[in-house]
């Protein structure tokens, strides 16, 4: 028998409906998500972060200059790197897709930048040595984007924007990685139109973000003495690939309009 043209219509309608409520569940799952809202005075060493932190690790961090939180955001510096592990625990499995948010300010006498980025090794990042464990960006206090793996520099793009680089301005390091062949993509920063390609070709031709250099999450600040600090307001790792746990009632309303259709089609068919 041929469908009518009403039969035809609540079919696709039903189908559309319950395709949007399937696809609705396609979320991003954080991972990390640190906004250093521990009171004043709270040592980084140890901090659990206070949202969503599936691998169940804490920070660790070097001691010079005790990093610490203060209004909201952690002072971390002169030449100190800090931690916090990305590696299976329980239910918990590293994804090979990985995005990396981070809100910082360079500030005035950070001279030498701040690293946004993984390591390979926790430890040493708290015995001073971060730069040879670290993969990721250092940001200098020009505005430069410096892809630096395992220690070695493989490119540097300068800052270009309508408005110069501010060290007392915060900025947002912002990219994606797949630890399944060392790649990065969509590298930005806010303020910059800087072209990074530079540093997406590089990365994939030396591994760079790969799983070993991607073990835990790396951020650093480096100065010339006790005084100089880097400012990091927040740092949020996600994966984009992953499925909710549970529709959203809207998902559960698109669902429910999807079903009805389908079934007042076959009402019409069996007619």
């Amino acid at each position: 028998m041929n469908k009518s043209p009403k039969t035809s219509v609540a079919l696709a309608l039903g189908v559309a409906f319950c395709g949007l409520a399937y696809s609705s569940r396609a979320q991003t799952t954080t991972i990390i998500n640190e906004s250093f809202a521990a009171p004043n005075g709270t040592l980084l060493y140890g901090l659990t972060p206070n949202l969503a932190d599936y691998p169940g690790s804490k920070w660790t961090a070097g001691t010079y200059y005790s990093p610490h939180i203060q209004s909201g955001v952690l002072n971390l510096g002169a030449d100190t790197g800090a931690s916090i592990s990305l590696a299976n625990a329980g239910g918990y499995v590293k994804p090979a897709n990985l995005t990396e948010s981070v809100t910082f300010e360079v500030a005035s006498d950070t001279y030498y930048g701040v690293g946004i980025g993984f390591s390979s090794s926790a430890s040493a990042v708290t015995n001073g040595n971060y730069h040879s464990v670290f993969t990721g960006f250092a940001v200098s206090s020009a505005g430069a984007l410096t892809l630096e793996a395992a220690g070695s520099s493989l490119g540097t793009v300068a800052w270009s924007g309508s408005s110069a680089f501010s060290a007392s301005q915060a900025y947002t390091l912002s990219y994606s990685v797949n630890t399944a062949n060392g790649s990065v993509s969509g590298i930005s920063l806010s303020g910059s139109t800087a072209n990074y390609n530079l540093l997406v070709t590089n990365a994939v031709n030396n591994n760079a973000f790969s799983a070993a250099n991607t073990a835990n999450v790396e951020i650093w600040g480096q100065g010339g003495s006790g005084g100089d600090q880097a400012l990091f307001s927040n740092v949020t790792v996600s994966t984009p690939n992953a499925v909710s746990p549970a529709p959203e009632p809207g998902t559960l309303a698109l669902g429910a309009i999807g079903l009805a259709g389908l079934f007042a089609a076959r009402r019409r068919q069996a007619k």
